[in-house]
């Protein structure tokens, strides 16, 4: 059995604040919350993690996961971060850091799968085998999938994040510990502070059918759009391209693209109702119980 580790984590994220209505882009002008009843606030994130992880056809994602460009909707050749670079993020009271492979959208359905898994145990661990985890992501159970999931293990593991709340700061992996043994039995110990800090802003709720049917960047956006308090949700287009983690660096082709592989495809499954483009914003209209 192979084993990595990384040092004991032990910084709980601190408070949590109410959410404003998200029907336009809202502007966070209030001054971060004090830290303060850190275990009450904690202990809240994980019950609501362990009850939203029960439902079988859904999936919990952290709302800071999902309204960030942590998980990147990129192709081909994966950027290397050799020090700590920020990553945009919705919430400006909230603060990532990440040091690392770049990580994408199949890594983050791998890490809500996990973190699914997880809730339950009172170690926050995970014990399944290559053939289960590979029928959760609705991946065949052959050796290039195998590899490729080996592949992405190591990138949760080895990647590094650096994020600040509030007077809180915490390092620390995605990953801390995972073994694998010649059975093809995995088990991994994941990060509770970081899914709670991840989740400080609350917890998603996302059809994992429907996910898992679309492509990368529809992946993400559908994952942004179901963490507002929609349905109608306006946003600008800066602001997509930037969450999105997108290379492109001409707007007129990004809008483009985005409306051929990131819109119609929630169209198509009933997730986006309507959307259209004005003075630089997307205004969109979905249908939550689709996605």
């Amino acid at each position: 059995m192979t084993s990595k580790k990384d040092p004991q984590q032990t910084i709980d994220a601190k408070q949590a604040r109410k959410e404003p209505s998200l029907h336009e882009e809202p502007e966070e002008v209030q001054q971060n919350p004090p830290v303060q009843d850190s275990e009450a606030v904690t202990r809240v994130k994980r019950s609501r993690l362990v009850q939203l992880s029960l439902v079988p056809e859904l999936v919990p994602a952290a709302n800071a996961a999902i309204r960030s460009c942590l998980f990147t909707t990129g192709v081909g050749t994966r950027a290397i971060f050799h020090d700590y670079t920020p990553i945009m993020t919705w919430h400006k009271n909230l603060t990532i850091r990440y040091k690392g492979e770049e990580l994408r959208q199949d890594d983050c359905s791998l890490w809500i799968q996990l973190c699914k898994k997880a809730a339950a145990n009172p170690h926050f661990r995970v014990s399944c085998s290559f053939y289960q985890l590979l029928k959760e992501l609705k991946l065949t159970d052959t050796g290039p999938n195998r590899k490729k999931l080996r592949e992405q293990l190591d990138r949760l593991f080895e990647g590094r994040l650096h994020i600040t709340f509030g007077n809180v700061e915490y390092k620390g992996s995605i990953l801390p510990e995972f073994a694998i043994d010649s059975t093809g039995k995995i088990v991994a110990n994941l990060s509770i502070t970081i899914s709670k800090l991840l989740g400080i802003h609350d917890f998603s709720m996302l059809n994992w059918n429907v996910r898992l049917s679309l492509p990368p960047t529809s992946q993400w956006f559908h994952g942004f759009l179901k963490s507002q308090s929609g349905p109608d949700v306006i946003i600008t287009w800066e602001k997509i391209k930037g969450l999105s983690g997108s290379k492109e660096h001409n707007m007129d082709n990004f809008k483009r693209n985005f409306r051929r592989v990131v819109i119609k495809p929630l169209q198509n499954v009933g997730f986006i109702l309507s959307a259209r483009t004005q003075k630089g914003k997307l205004y969109v209209v979905i249908d939550k119980s689709k996605g």
